[in-house]
């Protein structure tokens, strides 16, 4: 095992250790949804300010009904929760119960009060409701899109930067996770570097892409990073030293208003940092290039750009209500991810390979299909309901026929338009090569009939190179055409290749201890039960694997390939055929020509030799 390969092993068993800790994490967390219901949401019914040196939070405001003013405590007063998650931007439950220690005056006593419903819900329940769904939804495709990107495209350093961004962007335990130490010590140690984490990962992917011309190579950018990130680090520093009493004394309401503008601060100069990199190096690029990079500006840009918003607006005590914030929040970070998405399968954004795609597009749009069939069984139950519950059974099962009967006619064409949608690039290049097999029978000579095949299939395939062998005479596969390196200028018969295509009559994988014939594929030219040729091809450009639909297409290219040069040895053979026919008959008619005239010429002479013999006897006599 090479030195990178183990380190793409090792990149991807921590890229797997990590999702499932977070997948852990979410499923936990979203078990517990209903906390943001109406049903079971809970409030204090009071308003805190900072916290003192001591960690305790003064009662700003606080209502009647208040569980707190229940307990004895008044406005001024000063409360220490005995869980530091308590005042974390997270829904309580009805269900929980809280404990702290209250101030008041000289006096301090340990009390436990639950929560009471949450009154201010009840207008926003709808939107509570809808938002806690859209931040789960969120969170997991958030954390699919990373594991796709990481496990796909692991061996690029700047795809490892963007997937570890969007992991630390994908967790939603913080939100819904019940009181206790686990949101304890993820909101004190774990949350303050993820948080971090993502802004300065995202910058640092954005300075890193493209990795042919990134701005990292700028020494005035890398040092701006630097400065960037120890500001930055900052944060997470402040927060550690406050969560393990360090420097006690430092931590006063002063000091946290002037933290929390602070922090505002270096998280706007992070996305205009970041956004700026990518919009710098947009411009400077071209072609898919520079559609990538507008994809990956808009989309990233939007969910980095949303979430400061909202911390702005919690910084500023929420003039935007915290339902409604969060609610908008989870719909541009879900517009963001379905453009992301599609951006990843229509415009190839970091091509996982056709089977990965499609399978990905189909589930998704066939989901979508059963979710909507399913909501509309539901509503056409609610609003046409049947007095008797035969007539009820009858009309659901007639509704039930109409969707399964309707549903495969509707996916058939649903996935037929998302074919020709996300894929159509793939389809767009087989359709171009059937093209060229389609005018092939017209081309002839056979040595550009080679050019224009090779062309044709490198083109399709994206390969960095072909090599074509024929059998000659001397019962070697010789070398005709070659755009491979290091090809071979002959092939024994004998040769392990030659001898698996001869058997199989099917293509041969060469990564299978073939080191003497380069290449990753190599195709059989099949005619009549006779390996006529050779066709090897290189390996793809930015090394993805051929898709099994390619290999199928380019293996019935090269045996028709084959069967039309044998279609042109053999017109070239009937030529000669037909030429030498022709000759044969002239020089045959020649000779009857001169047959003849000898026989002229042996009837002359003869008669010339009778009158020689008649003049001799005439002169005797």
């Amino acid at each position: 095992m090479n030195k990178r390969t183990f380190s793409l092993w090792c990149w991807r068993v921590g890229l797997i250790a990590l999702t499932l800790s977070i997948l852990i994490m979410d499923l936990w967390a979203a078990s517990h949804w209903k906390h943001a219901t109406s049903a079971q949401s809970g409030t204090l019914a009071a308003t805190f300010g900072d916290p003192d040196s001591a960690r305790r939070y003064p009662i700003l405001a606080m209502d009647t009904a208040s569980p707190l003013a229940a307990a004895g405590a008044k406005v001024g007063d000063l409360v220490k929760f005995d869980r530091k998650s308590v005042l974390a931007i997270r829904f309580v439950g009805t269900d929980e119960t809280i404990g702290f220690t209250l101030f008041s005056g000289n006096r301090a006593s340990h009390l436990s009060v639950q929560p009471v419903p949450d009154k201010g819900i009840l207008p926003h329940a709808a939107t509570a409701e809808v938002s806690i769904m859209s931040s789960i939804a969120v969170a997991f495709f958030t954390l699919v899109i990373a594991v796709l990107i990481g496990v796909r495209r692991g061996e690029s350093p700047a795809m490892r930067l963007l997937t570890l961004a969007l992991l630390c962007s994908s967790g939603i335990y913080i939100g819904t996770q019940p009181i206790g130490a686990v949101i304890d010590l993820y909101t004190q140690f774990i949350d303050p570097i993820v948080d971090a984490s993502a802004y300065v990962l995202f910058t640092l992917f954005a300075l890193t892409y493209p990795e042919d011309r990134p701005i990292w190579r700028f020494k005035r950018a890398r040092y701006a990073f630097y400065v960037y990130t120890a500001c930055f680090a900052a944060v997470p520093a402040g927060a550690y030293l406050f969560a393990l009493d360090i420097f006690p004394t430092l931590w006063t309401p002063a000091i946290w208003k002037v933290w929390g503008l602070y922090y505002v601060a270096v998280v706007c100069i992070s996305v205009v940092f970041a956004l700026g990199a990518l919009a710098f190096s947009w411009w400077h690029s071209q072609g898919v290039m520079r559609q990538r990079l507008a994809w990956i500006g808009v989309c990233m840009g939007s969910m980095y750009a949303v979430y400061f918003l909202f911390v702005l607006d919690q910084k500023l005590g929420w003039p935007v209500p915290l339902y409604s914030a969060v609610f908008a929040a989870d719909v541009v970070q879900l517009l963001a991810l379905a453009g992301f998405g599609y951006a990843l399968l229509r415009h190839r954004l970091f091509d996982f390979g056709f089977a990965l795609n499609r399978a990905l597009v189909v589930t998704i749009i066939s989901s979508m299909l059963l979710v909507a069939f399913s909501l509309t069984e539901w509503g056409v139950d609610k609003l046409l309901h049947f007095e008797g519950r035969e007539k009820n059974a009858v009309f659901d099962a007639l509704v039930a026929l109409g969707i399964i009967l309707s549903f495969h006619r509707i996916q058939h064409w649903v996935n037929h338009r998302v074919d020709h949608t996300f894929f159509h690039h793939w389809y767009e290049a087989a359709e171009k090569l059937r093209r060229f097999l389609d005018k092939a029978a017209h081309v002839s000579q056979a040595p550009a009939l080679q050019e224009k095949f090779m062309r044709a299939v490198l083109e399709f395939c994206g390969a960095y190179g072909a090599a074509f062998y024929s059998l000659e005479s001397s019962g070697n596969y010789e070398l005709q055409k070659s755009t491979l390196h290091a090809a071979p200028a002959v092939i024994d018969p004998n040769h392990d290749v030659a001898i698996d295509l001869m058997h199989t009559g099917r293509f041969v994988d060469l990564h299978d201890g073939r080191e003497s014939i380069p290449g990753e594929l190599a195709f059989p030219m099949m005619v009549r039960g006779r390996l006529n040729g050779i066709f090897l091809l290189g390996e793809r450009s930015g090394g993805d694997q051929y898709r099994p639909d390619q290999i199928a297409l380019i293996g019935t290219a090269v045996h028709q390939y084959g069967l039309d040069l044998e279609s042109l040895r053999v017109e070239s053979m009937e030529r000669r055929v037909s030429a030498s026919e022709q000759m044969t008959g002239s020089l045959q008619r020649e000779v009857e020509a001169l047959q003849l005239n000898n026989r002229d010429l042996r009837t002359t002479n003869e008669g010339l030799l009778a009158m020689v013999d008649g003049a001799q006897l005439s002169r005797i006599s």
